[in-house]
């Protein structure tokens, strides 16, 4: 009786969100505009990970395009609120104007040539708040993009702005994806 609950519910508050009411409140969205924007673009500065953690970047370069080799090992990454693994932040900015909205996470990537990690992990993440869990992104030899959907929660992230988290290796084996760019976009919203 308490999952068909549930699963009630989660289907009333996916319903609220396709039809632009806010999940929390039940008041509908202000009208926003279409948003997409390249918050990570191969350049290393644009990246951190956890110290400690068993995780390494490597800038490298394929004529004028830039990437980042990012390698983990070591322990079980939890996809908690704060990160973990490789890290690119959202601006203050950017992390408001997604409350409560449908984005799209779309990165470009590919296993590295030595090394390479078959699959890699990503979630998006308001700290302290919610996170979309660690989604499976598939790897190959050539740079593909992969995507993900997740609906932002409208409540504000205590512990600074939003990010996307990639776990290079989740066998943990210290394999190592390149990674050449992140964009997050959501639609215009009436």
């Amino acid at each position: 009786m308490l999952k068909l609950l549930r699963n009630q519910l989660v289907n009333i508050i996916g319903c609220a969100v396709v039809l632009g009411l806010c999940a929390s409140c039940s008041k509908p969205l202000p009208p926003a505009p279409a948003v997409s924007e390249v918050v990570f673009s191969g350049d290393i500065k644009q990246m951190e990970t956890v110290p400690g953690r068993g995780d390494t970047l490597v800038q490298v370069k394929d004529g004028d395009v830039s990437a980042v080799v990012l390698s983990s090992q070591g322990v079980k990454r939890a996809p908690d609120g704060d990160g973990d693994s490789g890290i690119t932040r959202l601006t203050p900015d950017l992390s408001n104007a997604l409350s409560g909205r449908k984005v799209t996470v779309k990165i470009t990537l590919r296993k590295a040539p030595t090394n390479g990690s078959p699959l890699a992990k990503a979630m998006y993440s308001r700290p302290g708040v919610a996170t979309s869990g660690w989604k499976d992104v598939p790897t190959g030899n050539e740079f593909v993009v992969e995507t993900f959907d997740y609906v932002v929660p409208t409540t504000p992230g205590p512990r600074g702005p939003d990010l996307v988290s990639i776990w290079a290796d989740p066998e943990n084996q210290g394999r190592a994806i390149e990674i050449r760019s992140v964009e997050i976009s959501a639609p215009a919203q009436p």
